[in-house]
């Protein structure tokens, strides 16, 4: 089976944070204006099936000039599966002095998304000031 999130079992009862973010390199990194991430303490992240296509990027594919978020912060690493390229996490190591991994409620079907607990709910809109113009939706 590809991973597609459906593959990933992660315990939702050690949420670190939930939080959408509009910098821009989360907007690269998801071809998107805005993106939601839950992040968990990594003993409750585990993928259950298809680990074996997972694999790790330490730098996206641009210059290696610190323009990159990855550049600024050595050792995170953003996991997608190799088979359909879909990026299923972030790994950041050091935060809060633990290692966290961050996963995208968006990815997972919609009844799925519905029944996830009010910790994975978003209490932050990081770099807010950044986000691009939705043409007037609101966020």
């Amino acid at each position: 089976m590809f991973v597609h999130f459906s593959a990933c079992d992660v315990s939702a009862n050690q949420v670190v944070h939930a939080c959408f973010c509009s910098c821009k390199y989360c907007r690269k990194a998801h071809a998107a204006p805005i993106y939601q991430a839950v992040y968990v303490k990594e003993a409750a992240f585990e993928f259950t099936q298809g680990r074996e296509y997972v694999k790790e990027c330490k730098r996206p594919p641009y210059d290696a000039n610190a323009n990159t978020i990855l550049d600024k912060h050595p050792g995170r690493t953003r996991l997608f599966c190799s088979e359909c390229g879909t990026k299923v996490a972030n790994r950041l190591p050091g935060v809060q002095d633990a290692t966290i991994y961050g996963f995208f409620p968006s990815l997972l079907d919609e009844e799925t998304q519905h029944a996830l607990p009010a910790s994975c709910t978003p209490t932050t809109h990081a770099n807010k000031e950044h986000a691009v113009p939705l043409f007037g939706l609101c966020l």
